[in-house]
């Protein structure tokens, strides 16, 4: 297995990045689910989060990612990505 980063920014004023609550998880085809453990990077008016996820050559993966920014409540989202070993 290799690992992956998946990043999660919230910005709501272009360069400057908002603390925020971040969880997820990401699912193969056979619905096998990792959950993501997110950290928070923080450097000068930025801040981001990253979480780390395996994966097998060609793994079609979906990741389900729940966002609470504390103004506006959670908003939660997916997408899908293949991933290749290089």
């Amino acid at each position: 297995d290799l690992k992956g980063l998946v990043n999660i920014a919230v910005v709501k004023t272009l360069g400057q990045g908002e603390p925020a609550k971040i969880s997820g998880q990401v699912l193969n085809i056979f619905q096998q689910s990792q959950q993501l453990e997110f950290v928070a990077i923080k450097e000068q008016n930025s801040i981001y989060y990253l979480a780390p996820f395996e994966f097998e050559n060609e793994d079609l993966l979906t990741f389900k990612i729940s966002v609470d920014d504390l103004d506006q409540g959670p908003y939660s989202f997916k997408f899908q990505k293949k991933m290749y070993h290089n």
